[in-house]
């Protein structure tokens, strides 16, 4: 045992001792790092993104946006998992933007012409970047819309059986996946700490769907204790309706995949054909020199 704890400290001792002298990063350093670089990848940010981001908390105390602006931006940033406030937001756009415009002003000296398209270039870089958290929380609401007729689905049988909300809501997230599965863990979190209906009430705020609206509508009313039988079988009815549309537009896209496909693959056959006519052609005229 005296062994054992005396490893114990020289080992501790000796790595503050290296710590210091190779001037190793600290315990929180490295927290902050880590998050930092989950938070880069979960938001596809490069360096450079990171390193506007932080000019733009600076610069964002002078941005004054409305009250009902600024709050619909807020909730689509924490949609989105953007992690940052929506005066540093616009603030980091218009230094994108910024960034492409000042180009136009050597251009106006060596090339008058390309101002224009350097300005307009700007602008289509200020939406870009405005409309980046708006695409991903569509691409999600979209993601987890596809997920909803199966979740109406399971609530119509859960409920044969069972009126417990959190049971429905845990049993299926446990086979279920992607988007709607972490928001519905987080729900559930929500649920055991706290209101059922407002638990209920932040999902639906989070992904901002009229479909899950009706669908949270309907859970809000099995914890009131209503009879929602009738209100189940239409809303199956409905999303079913729902799915089959999004399979009849992906059957839709197949064919142009499978064009480009046949185009690409016609493209490798001329060339090898092509490489095959060239090397019998330069062996024959090799014969002849």
């Amino acid at each position: 045992m005296f062994y054992f704890v005396a490893g114990f400290f020289l080992a501790v001792g000796l790595f503050m001792v290296f710590t210091s002298i190779f001037d190793l990063p600290g315990g929180r350093i490295i927290r902050v790092q880590n998050r930092l670089s989950r938070r880069i990848a979960a938001w596809n940010k490069s360096k450079l993104d990171v390193r506007l981001e932080f000019l733009a908390e600076k610069l964002s105390k002078r941005i004054r946006l409305a009250s009902y602006r600024k709050e619909t931006l807020n909730e689509v940033l924490s949609s989105a998992g953007a992690g940052i406030e929506a005066e540093v937001f616009v603030s980091n756009c218009l230094i994108k933007a910024y960034l492409v415009a000042v180009l136009a002003i050597p251009m106006a000296f060596l090339f008058p012409l390309a101002v224009p398209l350097i300005l307009a270039t700007a602008y289509v870089v200020y939406e870009a970047s405005f409309q980046k958290p708006y695409n991903i929380v569509n691409k999600r609401r979209l993601e987890i819309e596809a997920d909803l007729p199966g979740f109406v689905n399971h609530i119509s049988k859960i409920l044969k059986h069972s009126r417990d909300v959190l049971y429905i809501i845990r049993s299926y997230s446990e086979y279920s996946g992607g988007s709607f599965a972490k928001e519905l863990t987080v729900t559930e979190a929500d649920m055991r700490s706290g209101n059922y209906e407002t638990a209920l009430t932040r999902l639906e705020s989070r992904v901002c769907s009229s479909m899950l609206s009706d669908v949270t509508r309907g859970l809000i009313s099995i914890i009131r204790g209503d009879e929602t039988g009738e209100y189940w079988k239409s809303l199956e009815v409905k999303f079913s309706d729902y799915r089959k549309q999004l399979l009849r537009q992906k059957a839709l896209k197949v064919p142009s995949k499978v064009r480009r496909l046949s185009m690409a693959l016609m493209f490798c056959f001329m060339l090898i054909y092509l490489v095959v006519l060239g090397t019998v052609l330069i062996s024959s005229l090799s014969a002849f020199i």
